[in-house]
């Protein structure tokens, strides 16, 4: 674990008593105007406290403060109430896994992007929005689990998880959005729920292993499917899983026909 953020440890604080156990003979630092604070003890960042985690900035000059830390080995966040994650605030780590606390109700944009090392992450029920690129280009991220409480996702969330394999969406979520999947080439297969209404541009552009999506509707045409989302996809080879009794719908629709379609029993 020497030289590199090994795990992150995401936890809810339980008691005031622990957090004056926790935070004990080091100064905390306030975050914004937020009610949550952080401090490096020893080789750990811990964050503490309730509120909005500020907007940071993959640019120098607006970085996370514990950014480029290289002392730092483990992350402990131990909230007392509703919280979120900021934009950015973790771009680039070297985090194994990502176990989110409850009481976080939004992963900002980027927040995760670019940490390269990350293959776990747990999201609990309450978390209802991912921003812009929340997973982008984390490219050993192999397991995920989603809450049925997220209904936003933001546009490039998962481009370039390249060991992403297959992923639950949540039967909540209502688009998505522009490269959502993009250059996810491990990805094989994705149940899309009945509550997406888009399909946005390059969603699944580049996803070179996808041969079987299941739909849902069974109105082939409740969906907004862009002319780009499967561009350079052969879909000819990509296995649609239908509800029994549409398959003559979706062999009909114009968006739809060119998949090899099958119908759920």
């Amino acid at each position: 674990m020497k030289g590199m953020i090994r795990r992150v440890y995401l936890h809810t604080l339980l008691s005031g008593c622990f957090l004056a156990m926790a935070l004990n003979g080091q100064a905390q630092t306030k975050m914004g105007y937020s009610d949550l604070y952080w401090k490096i003890n020893d080789d750990t960042l811990i964050i503490t406290g309730k509120g909005e985690m500020p907007k940071y900035s993959w640019q120098l000059l607006n970085t996370s403060p514990w950014a480029f830390k290289s002392n730092i080995h483990e992350m402990n966040m131990r909230i007392s109430g509703p919280a979120t994650i900021g934009k950015f605030a973790f771009y680039g780590m070297n985090f194994i896994e990502v176990h989110v606390p409850e009481g976080v109700t939004k992963i900002g944009q980027g927040a995760f992007q670019s940490c390269m090392h990350l293959a776990s992450v747990d999201i609990p029920e309450g978390v209802t929005t991912i921003g812009i690129g929340g997973f982008a280009q984390c490219v050993r991220l192999s397991d995920i689990h989603l809450p049925e409480s997220l209904t936003s996702i933001g546009g490039m969330a998962f481009w370039g998880c390249k060991s992403l394999v297959g992923i639950r969406l949540p039967k909540g979520l209502t688009s998505i959005s522009y490269w959502f999947f993009r250059a996810c080439t491990n990805l094989a297969s994705v149940n899309i729920p009945e509550s997406v209404t888009e399909i946005g541009k390059h969603a699944f552009q580049g996803c070179t292993s996808l041969n079987e999506i299941t739909l849902n509707w069974t109105n082939p045409s409740a969906c907004s499917v862009s002319k780009s989302a499967f561009k350079k996809l052969t879909v000819e080879n990509i296995t649609l899983r239908v509800p029994e009794g549409t398959a003559a719908k979706y062999k009909s629709h114009r968006k739809w026909k060119k998949f090899r379609i099958t119908e759920e029993k």
